[in-house]
């Protein structure tokens, strides 16, 4: 198998879907160097993780706020979806917390195959809850992305 074929069988072969799925492989490895050293830099992966998501907790909502075409909106549907909103943010600090954690400990490489087999999860959870179809063609690419996995854990 030539290398971009995995990516190929992603984007159902189309130049634009490839290029996509590039793009965010590249940030996806941006991003786990990116907190691979700033967590060793750091020492703490409780507090690299906490610092995170203070400043995210004060950009995104302004960002928010910003864009919102009437404010009284946003207010109103944060007001009514907060305690979801508080427990999913919760959720999403303890498994990023675990996440630099590891990385603060094992190779990058592993920890970040690791943490892509959130997206084959995310499959599974898509059929069992949300009754989204299991094609031959989601099977295959789920076997290509176990074996990219593998070849993370190989290197």
């Amino acid at each position: 198998m030539r290398v971009g074929s995995g990516v190929s069988l992603f984007s159902g072969g189309q130049r634009r879907g490839a290029g996509f799925a590039l793009v965010t492989g590249l940030c996806i490895a941006a991003y786990s160097l990116i907190d691979g050293v700033g967590v060793r830099l750091s020492g703490s992966p409780l507090g690299y993780a906490m610092w995170l998501f203070a400043l995210q907790g004060v950009v995104v909502p302004a960002i928010c706020w910003l864009r919102a075409p009437d404010g009284r909106v946003l207010a109103g549907e944060v007001g009514r979806w907060w305690r979801l909103g508080l427990l999913g943010g919760l959720l999403s600090l303890v498994a990023y917390a675990m996440v630099v954690w590891a990385q603060g400990l094992a190779p990058l490489a592993l920890v970040s195959a690791l943490r892509e087999c959130s997206v084959l999860l995310a499959g599974v959870l898509g059929v069992l809850f949300f009754r989204e179809r299991f094609s031959v063609r989601r099977a295959a690419l789920s076997v290509v992305a176990v074996a990219g996995i593998a070849v993370l854990q190989l290197g």
